[in-house]
């Protein structure tokens, strides 16, 4: 298994700073016209601890150009947030 990994370890990151956006790389979906979704919710209220690390995710996405940040006009639809925790 450690040979297979070695061999594409070019293809994969450790770390979001590590994956290297695309230049005019768009992500389209296949959503057919005047399909509407919620755009209000009832997001469970984070605990400080999940919050800071929520936020400190969204603010690594930012950085590593993962996300980008958008104007609420152009907002199509949410999307409730879910942290699990990893069983190890």
């Amino acid at each position: 298994m450690d040979e297979l990994l070695c061999s594409y370890a070019d293809c994969l990151a450790l770390s979001m700073s590590e994956v290297l956006p695309i230049d005019d790389a768009i992500h389209k979906l296949n959503i057919p016209e005047g399909t509407t979704f919620l755009k209000k919710f009832h997001q469970r209220p984070l605990t400080p601890p999940q919050r800071q690390y929520l936020h400190s995710k969204v603010d690594e996405m930012l950085a590593a150009r993962v996300i980008a940040p958008i104007d609420l006009s152009q907002m199509k639809a949410i999307a409730l947030i879910v942290l699990g925790q990893k069983a190890h």
